[in-house]
């Protein structure tokens, strides 16, 4: 569940138009670990990474990925996060009008999930 948050919040990022929209991850990232004892930081830790580090749990965490696919949902929760909700009518260009959803998608799950070709 984490590792498909992190990649839907970082296409969500990449799709809105108010650059200070995308920092709304980072802050939910920090809300989530924000009440977590060390402890059970550490060991969330050691978990992602034994997956990262193990090519068949992987290869199972890009395919249930690619299973679900990419977001279809209307990112609301970081257009309200920017700066624009504060200027002026936020949901106007909201999203960017040439946005390659199916380039960032195979993208993301290279880089960001480091899933195998």
């Amino acid at each position: 569940m984490f590792a498909l948050a992190g990649i839907y919040g970082s296409f969500d990022a990449a799709r809105v138009s108010d650059r200070s929209a995308g920092q709304a991850k980072a802050v939910l990232v920090m809300n989530t670990f924000a009440t977590m004892s060390p402890d059970r930081k550490t060991r969330f830790s050691e978990a992602l990474n034994g997956v990262a580090k193990n090519p068949k749990a992987l290869g199972r965490l890009c395919a249930e990925v690619r299973k679900i696919g990419m977001p279809n949902y209307y990112p609301g929760y970081m257009i309200l996060h920017g700066i624009k909700a504060f200027t002026g009518k936020l949901h106007d260009g909201a999203l960017l009008e040439e946005f390659d959803s199916q380039k960032v998608w195979m993208n993301l799950q290279a880089t960001y999930l480091h899933c195998p070709a």
